[in-house]
């Protein structure tokens, strides 16, 4: 028989004797910050300790939130060029020749409606559009340009908001995951994920309440190497626990820089083997179900829905799929996408009905992922600015501009059971100027807006008086903006 080889514990390896006797930081609550300031891999590793740590020392909450995903959507995009954009009354406007449709309803493009009743910028009338003038709405319908309408759509419904904002710019305060995680959604093994190194995983400040940093996610390994061993942890004792604790307690700067080199799987196999816990075999489970492409019975269908080869853990629909997944499987908590190339305003419309129709696509997956797994979603689509169009009488002229004033967000609801209900399809809405009608108290505050995109998901979920407890909005302007019911 041969020997089997005894691994050198990390303690040794480190030059430093085996910790007995610092405190139980795990059952407090604390982890070193020394810990979060030597790099992403040791921070992608103790975020399992720290959800363990939250475990142990706060009594959870039972209620089930709606999956919250955001789509930003980086650059201004034309957002307004998508829908028929309506006066706040609900009329249509005289003319739509800055926001990239020519002369309206009718006369340039022939209204279509999806979303139940929602007007959108449908066929050309005249000018060389091909398929809808909505390009948005075409790859919803769409996702895989299979030329097939997604039957999930009838279970969808779609609110849009009108709110100048500025152009190009990060400093909008748009992002509205720290409300979310402030009323209670978490995930059970990833906490909130974003695409960007910024305060929130996208290209937009936060609104109220800033999120806890993101665990920003560049490719599906990433996911499985943050916690390939969450389900390890969560079956380890109490006292093991407390032991591995100890041991990233007391761990000197230098050796927290030698393990914040290594990757999150072998580093924790070497604390593990520190902290003289036997069981190190349940390390190797490897990524459990964040990888969903490996989940026996979900990854084909999920890589269909997503377009993703075999092997392909890299791209960018792999690793959107990846980080949707987990969002509405309740892996995670909040999921921030980001989209870059939405500043099209390239003297052409190719590139801007490009970027538009991409973007479309990622919503009618992330919407067929949450039919697929029977799960609800809410989805908040929005951008930094917007852009103007030549004046032309037809719905194909070329986008020019810069034009923040004429900035629109998006709502998107999906529920399984049935399209979720609402007392109209916009919030505030456009003056016969071509841009977000400043008397409509939203129009022109970023956060405002923002915090009625968050009034409406709390609405859904039952939240009420979250928002009166927090002082998001007015009563009466909380009457005015709420459009989506509770289901």
């Amino acid at each position: 028989m041969s020997r089997v080889r005894r691994q050198i514990p990390m303690w040794a390896k480190t030059g430093h004797a085996k910790p007995v006797t610092r405190r139980d930081f795990l059952a407090a609550g604390i982890i070193p910050f020394s810990a979060w300031v030597v790099g992403p891999s040791l921070a992608t590793l103790l975020n399992p300790l720290r959800a363990e740590a939250a475990d142990l020392c706060a009594s959870g909450s039972s209620q089930t939130f709606i999956p919250f995903i955001t789509l930003n959507l980086a650059g201004g995009a034309g957002l307004a060029g998508q829908i028929v954009a309506k006066t706040v009354d609900g009329a249509n406007l005289r003319s739509y020749t800055k926001l990239g449709q020519g002369n309206g309803p009718g006369l340039s493009f022939t209204p279509t409606q999806e979303f139940g009743a929602v007007d959108f910028a449908g066929a050309a009338i005249g000018g060389n559009t091909q398929g809808l003038v909505s390009k948005f709405l075409q790859g919803v319908r769409d996702p895989r340009a299979a030329n097939m309408r997604s039957a999930a759509l009838d279970n969808a419904a779609f609110v849009w908001q009108a709110v100048a904002s500025g152009d190009d710019s990060a400093m909008n305060p748009a992002d509205i995951t720290g409300l979310v995680l402030k009323m209670g959604l978490s995930g059970s093994k990833l906490p909130n994920l974003g695409r960007s190194d910024t305060s929130t995983g996208i290209g937009q400040k936060p609104t109220v309440v800033p999120p806890p940093a993101p665990f920003v996610v560049g490719k599906v390994d990433d996911l499985v190497n943050a916690l390939g061993y969450a389900a390890a942890l969560k079956d380890l004792k109490l006292s093991q626990k407390s032991a591995l604790a100890r041991v990233i307690a007391s761990l000197s700067g230098s050796q927290l820089k030698r393990i914040g080199e290594t990757d999150g799987a072998t580093a924790v196999t070497q604390l593990v083997d520190c902290a003289g816990i036997k069981n190190v075999d349940l390390i190797s489970q490897g990524g459990g179900d964040v990888n969903p492409y490996s989940v026996n019975g979900v990854g084909a269908e999920i890589a269909r829905i997503w377009g993703v080869q075999a092997n392909d853990r890299t791209s960018q629909n792999a690793t959107f799929g990846a980080m949707v997944y987990n969002g509405i499987s309740g892996n995670a908590s909040t999921v921030n996408l980001n989209l870059g190339g939405y500043d099209y305003h390239d003297n052409s419309r190719t590139t801007g009905d490009t970027r538009d129709l991409a973007a479309g696509q990622i919503v009618g997956k992330i919407i067929e992922t949450a039919a697929y797994l029977k799960k609800p979603v809410f989805i908040f689509i929005c951008s930094d600015g917007a852009t103007a169009s030549a004046d032309s009488a037809t719905a194909d002229s070329a986008w020019v501009s810069d034009r923040g004033i004429a900035g629109v967000q998006y709502m998107i609801a999906y529920d399984p059971a049935k399209r979720p209900e609402t007392s109209g399809s916009h919030i505030g809405g456009f003056n016969e100027g071509q841009a977000a009608d400043g008397k409509f108290p939203t129009a022109s505050n970023v956060e405002l807006a923002s915090q009625a995109v968050f009034a409406n998901y709390a609405a859904m979920n039952g939240q009420m008086a979250f928002l009166e407890q927090n002082r998001i909005l007015d009563t009466s302007l909380r009457g005015q903006v709420i459009k989506f019911q509770k289901g």
